[in-house]
């Protein structure tokens, strides 16, 4: 395997438990703070509920309106395919057409992007193939950081209260000019203002062993302006709608070939400019056109789920409780660029009865063409 596989796909695996384990420290310590100083509730730091008007569905996929129209066909199954193997779920066959895509990573000029479209003069740029990595400076790293703590913790509200209509302008507005392949889909907006980082700061850095790390790096130290707002948007891609792979749920893979880059991209935006720019599984424009394809229905769908699991003996009950279909950038077999973006239907299943989660359930990934397993 490549050395760069082979870091994606432990960071990947790793990165969501080691996120989740320190925000249950940090949110225990920060609760305890709380009920030992309830007598003085009005000097403990509290979040001000903030948010921004995220595009609508209509207003992001406008492109959609030009493609073929339909009615998709909702088919509902519900049965028992074998001993402790049993489907009950809704399949929406999709009405447009199905294309499938080839194309290659994304290749970005470094510093043209630094210098003509980021428009900053300092930073550091770079990244991997399909890549893009910016941080305008150390403070950059800590906003985005109260930020992402902040709506792991639900610290900010779905309502609006600040405008951040301009970044996701520019946002969109820079993606248009790198030119990359798939369209924009906004899936969440993080919106704080001085009071909202002052606060967070101040819940994270009571928790004594992990503020020694954070104050080594600086965070002890950050002090906001008045009038600071920082915007932290998380970003991905669709094709017609219809999403492409984001690893969510995780990629568990079958081969020890590295078969998928998530598509992923994630903006942090002060109102002095771009804090940071991470973009991964980035790929260049292809053909519109592509090649069409025709999609597997319910009865493939089915012999898909029996080849892998019918001759095995499930201990406990598997259960497909959702299914959908999403493209997956499989990267070409002895090529370092080729992806090859083919739709694939994905299931999900319960399993011993316990309700689906990413810790808890089983995501299995088909070629929508050939029913082949993919992941």
């Amino acid at each position: 395997m490549r050395p760069e596989a082979l870091f994606w796909r432990i960071v990947m695996r790793n990165v969501k438990k080691l996120r989740r384990l320190t925000i249950i420290i940090l949110l225990s310590i920060y609760l305890t703070s709380c009920a030992t100083n309830d007598e003085d509730k009005n000097d403990d730091p509290t979040v001000e509920e903030i948010s921004i008007n995220v595009p609508s569905a209509e207003e992001q996929n406008e492109t959609d309106m030009a493609f073929e129209e339909g009615k998709p066909e909702h088919v509902y199954i519900n049965e028992e395919l074998d001993e402790n193997l049993f489907i009950d779920a809704e399949l929406v066959l999709p009405a447009q057409k199905i294309y499938s895509y080839s194309t290659v990573l994304k290749s970005f000029d470094y510093e043209d992007v630094k210098n003509t479209i980021l428009q900053e003069s300092e930073g550091d740029i770079g990244g991997e193939k399909g890549s893009l990595v910016y941080h305008r400076n150390a403070k950059s790293g800590h906003l985005d950081f109260y930020c992402s703590y902040a709506t792991e913790h639900g610290l900010i509200s779905d309502d609006t209260a600040l405008s951040g209509n301009d970044a996701v302008y520019k946002i969109k507005e820079i993606f248009d000019m790198l030119e990359v392949g798939g369209e924009l889909e906004i899936l969440d907006i993080t919106v704080m203002n001085k009071d909202n980082l002052e606060a967070v700061k101040e819940i994270i850095m009571k928790d004594i062993e992990y503020a020694d790390i954070l104050t080594a790096k600086g965070y002890d130290g950050d002090i906001f302006e008045d009038d600071i707002e920082v915007y932290r948007i998380e970003c991905a891609l669709s094709e017609h709608g219809i999403p492409v792979f984001r690893n969510r749920p995780y990629l568990q893979q079958i081969t020890d070939r590295f078969m998928a880059y998530p598509s992923t991209i994630t903006v942090t935006i002060s109102n002095e400019g771009f804090e940071e720019v991470v973009m991964t599984g980035m790929f260049e424009v292809y053909d519109e056109k592509g090649e069409e394809v025709n999609v597997i229905g319910e009865k493939e769908i089915k012999e898909a789920i029996l080849r892998k699991f019918g001759d095995v003996i499930l201990p406990v009950e598997y259960k497909a409780v959702n299914i959908w279909m999403e493209y997956f950038p499989l990267l070409t077999e002895n090529s370092f660029l080729g992806v090859d973006l083919i739709p694939v239907w994905c299931i999900d299943f319960e399993i011993g009865g316990e309700k689906y989660d990413e810790e808890n359930g089983y995501t299995l990934r088909i070629n929508a063409v050939t029913g082949a397993e993919v992941s």
